[in-house]
């Protein structure tokens, strides 16, 4: 067993024979791979190179419109890992999902910091982890759920138990009809 670094791994004096390599952990960033490379040493190559090919893990992220399944543009977002180990990342929402590549195995949390125009905020906390097989596994959600709706000509905001939500009702025309403030009763 060894670990990889800049330069090939020599290995002096093989018997003749066949050998098998196989990766078992792979560098942050990167997926296992988990081939089992073959090799053999005899008169005819006394001299044998292996490598392994490692892809970088990928991880798809956005803002999607819980309505049409569909992403959106403008939110902004913030990518950290829960045990502090990169920086945060920062980005805009597109129509299209956000591609992160070469991100470490561990635990991550995604933010909503700002809904884009048009959409109400939901101050989710969305974590997931990345397995050295480079795999996600969504692990929680949380969020404050607003919903709101009409029913019999009435207005329904239900804001989940939480305060300090303000919504403005709107004409066609864009004219202020009234404002809505959610607070305890």
């Amino acid at each position: 067993t060894w670990t990889t670094g800049n330069d090939y791994q020599v290995f002096n004096d093989l018997s003749e024979g066949i050998y098998y390599i196989k990766e078992v952990s792979a560098p942050a960033g990167y997926v296992i791979n988990d081939s089992l490379e073959s090799f053999t040493i005899d008169e005819e190559n006394p001299n044998v190179e292996v490598s392994f090919k490692n892809k970088k893990t990928v991880v798809k992220l956005g803002k999607v419109d819980v309505s049409t399944g569909k992403y959106i543009a403008g939110a902004t977002l913030k990518l950290s890992r829960v045990d502090g180990g990169m920086e945060d990342i920062t980005f805009i929402s597109e129509d299209k999902a956000t591609v992160f590549r070469g991100l470490a195995a561990g635990s991550y949390i995604l933010e909503e910091i700002s809904a884009p125009a048009g959409y109400v905020g939901n101050d989710s906390n969305i974590t997931f982890d990345i397995d050295a097989a480079g795999n996600t596994k969504n692990v929680a959600l949380k969020s404050e759920f607003i919903s709101i709706s009409v029913q019999n000509k009435q207005l329904h905001i239900d804001t989940n138990g939480v305060s300090g939500y303000e919504f403005q009702l709107l004409s066609i025309d864009n004219q202020l009809i009234d404002t809505y403030k959610v607070s305890k009763n």
